[in-house]
């Protein structure tokens, strides 16, 4: 299976034909989310929403599927949709006069607000099954590595810190497109395993606090100081969340080694 190092090197090899389609898919998407980000995967076009895939263009020879991984899960009343698999859908697209520029809008913008296909797969596999939780309220995960352990994570905080957590993850993935994390000791790590982690997450009763592990580093500092060197906690209650905060401090924190572990 041949691969590509970006969407460009991939589109760079499809036949004249499938560029012109391809063009004006690209341009749609870029239009309506520019928020996602192109990549290749599977010798495939796909469009990113953090680490997750969420559209794709795969090439045929007499035509091109513009695809949807959730497409299960979107309501189609046109009916353009086709396949049967678990969640994948696609659009057949045989020249650039099929693209219904208004109904194919209509479907990015759905599959953007669309409901995680993981964490519904998650919840399918799983049905009834509740999240294990220490005294504090803190999930008991697993240790592993990837989102998928990490969205386990933010997926079993209680109430109103689920939430939170997942506002959390969007910000460090959007600020850190290539950060890597894992679970251990039941607490997520967002970071590098060549130049440290940088931030966790855990539940306490009231709060979540948000560790920063290069917290002395960065300006103001994270108000609550720890015994360990150099870190520094924001402990955030239900409604005191201030996302511009905390982005300001995660666009710093990446900048600075983190703690090896």
């Amino acid at each position: 299976m041949k691969t590509y190092d970006s969407f460009n090197a991939w589109y760079r090899d499809q036949s004249s034909s499938q560029k012109q389609i391809i063009t004006k898919l690209r341009k749609l998407v870029a239009e309506t989310a520019p928020s996602l980000t192109e990549t290749s995967k599977w010798t495939n076009g796909v469009w990113l929403k953090g680490d997750l895939p969420l559209l794709f263009i795969h090439t045929e020879p007499d035509h091109v599927q513009f695809g949807f991984f959730a497409g299960a899960l979107l309501t189609d009343p046109k009916k353009i949709l086709r396949g049967k698999g678990k969640f994948v859908r696609h659009i057949r697209v045989e020249s650039s006069k099929d693209i219904d520029a208004p109904a194919f809008v209509t479907m990015i913008r759905k599959a953007v607000k669309a409901p995680s296909y993981r964490k519904t797969a998650t919840q399918k596999e799983n049905p009834g099954i509740k999240p294990k939780r220490n005294a504090c309220g803190n999930p008991i995960i697993p240790k592993g590595e990837g989102s998928k352990v990490v969205g386990s994570y933010i997926a079993a905080m209680p109430g109103w810190k689920k939430d939170l957590g997942e506002k959390l993850n969007k910000i460090i993935v959007k600020c850190i497109p290539d950060v890597e994390m894992q679970v251990k000791w039941n607490t997520p790590f967002y970071g590098f395993k060549s130049t440290g982690w940088i931030i966790t997450l855990y539940c306490y009763k009231d709060y979540v606090q948000v560790g920063f592990l290069n917290g002395d580093k960065l300006t103001p500092k994270p108000p609550k100081t720890s015994k360990q060197k150099g870190v520094r906690y924001w402990n955030i209650g239900e409604g005191d969340y201030d996302e511009k905060k905390f982005k300001k401090w995660v666009m710093q924190a990446k900048r600075f080694p983190g703690e090896v572990i």
